[in-house]
């Protein structure tokens, strides 16, 4: 039988650069997979937009959508309009610890009325 002494041998740099390029794919797919998971955490920011998009399709706010609000999956939330002392309010009440987001907008209280309001949003 014959040995040869160059079977099995691989230089030193190129298998570095294969460990290196092993590790740099893994750690790139670890940090997408993280960030494409669901968070445990309510967004009370990504809430506000989708709230907003369902009071005020059409940039003013009216009162009696704020009823058919969508829930956010796995969290709870309240949401109330404001302007000056009417205020509309759906959703269980908030507990204290509660994240909150708000923004102003106009809100249609009258035929062809609207005044300027605060829509807002508590998740938890």
């Amino acid at each position: 039988m014959s040995r040869s002494s160059d079977r099995g041998v691989t230089e030193p740099l190129a298998a570095l650069v294969a460990v290196a390029a092993v590790c740099v794919g893994l750690s790139i797919y670890a940090g997408l997979a993280v960030d494409a998971l669901p968070s445990s955490e309510p967004k009370p920011d990504a809430t506000l937009r989708i709230v907003t998009d369902e009071v005020a399709p059409d940039g003013v706010a009216r009162p009696a959508r704020l009823r058919d609000v969508s829930r956010p999956q796995s969290a709870r939330l309240n949401a109330s309009l404001a302007v000056g002392s009417l205020r509309w309010t759906t959703g269980p009440t908030p507990p204290s610890h509660a994240a909150r987001a708000s923004r102003r907008l106009p809100v249609r209280t009258g035929p062809a009325t609207a005044r300027p309001g605060r829509l807002r949003v508590v998740v938890w």
